[in-house]
């Protein structure tokens, strides 16, 4: 099991602490350096993304799915892709164990339905390229619209991954906690509560929660998080 993140010099500090949690649980990281980061894998953001007219950050969280197809491919391990603002705070080796091909996270509701793509689980098979390839394809054809350009929603990575996910299963299904195919592919739905908890605000981290992002924090925020959770 192998933990991949990326992050441009903007998100450095609190890509460290990621770092920092993930080799304290005895995991290995593979980490990209989309600009100014310093360490890790220099990387360049696809041709096809560059030209969209969207700002650097956007353009980094569609090379996504990009990375965790390079992670992947050069690596033979499981591929547990986190966002730069998250991070571990228990052991995770029952990931490596489960049936699946790729895990998501999944916050229910028939009215908020929701797949964050800031937490990945990858098994090393081609059914995880698959899939991989599949999400890249819904960026690849995205059609620079004003429709487009003028919703933020419409030009992040969670978008074109919840696209994907629900043109075959119907929003509002009970998914949580099943392992539902997709092209034949396996994909499992965690318990975002347990495994990509981004509702955390204050008090004790509860026993359950394995896996903290901190997003759309400012960075005074996520530094008192940080101090009241990890220090």
């Amino acid at each position: 099991m192998i933990i991949v993140s990326l992050a441009d010099s903007n998100y450095k500090t609190r890509l460290l602490v990621s770092i920092k949690q993930s080799e304290l649980f005895g995991y290995k990281t593979r980490i990209y350096d989309m600009g100014g980061l310093g360490f890790g894998i220099k990387y360049n953001i696809s041709e096809e993304i560059k030209k969209l007219s969207l700002r650097k950050t956007a353009k980094i969280c569609l090379s996504k799915p990009a990375i965790m197809l390079d992670a992947l491919e050069n690596t033979d391990e499981t591929v547990i892709f986190l966002d730069a603002d998250a991070f571990l705070v228990d052991h995770i080796d029952e990931l490596e164990e489960d049936n699946y091909d790729v895990g998501l996270t999944y916050k229910g509701g028939k009215k908020n339905t929701y797949l964050n793509a800031g937490v990945v689980f990858l098994k090393q098979n081609n059914n995880a390229i698959r899939f991989l390839n599949m999400w890249l394809d819904k960026i690849r054809n995205v059609k620079q619209d004003k429709d487009t350009i003028d919703n933020p929603a419409r030009i992040g990575d969670n978008y074109y991954l919840n696209d994907l996910i629900f043109s075959y299963i119907i929003k509002g299904s009970k998914i949580k906690d099943t392992v539902q195919s997709i092209e034949g592919i396996k994909v499992k739905f965690f318990d975002y509560k347990t495994y990509n908890n981004f509702r955390l605000r204050t008090g004790d981290i509860p026993s359950y929660v394995k896996i903290v992002h901190l997003r759309h924090r400012k960075q005074h925020e996520y530094n008192d998080a940080v101090k009241q959770w990890l220090s």
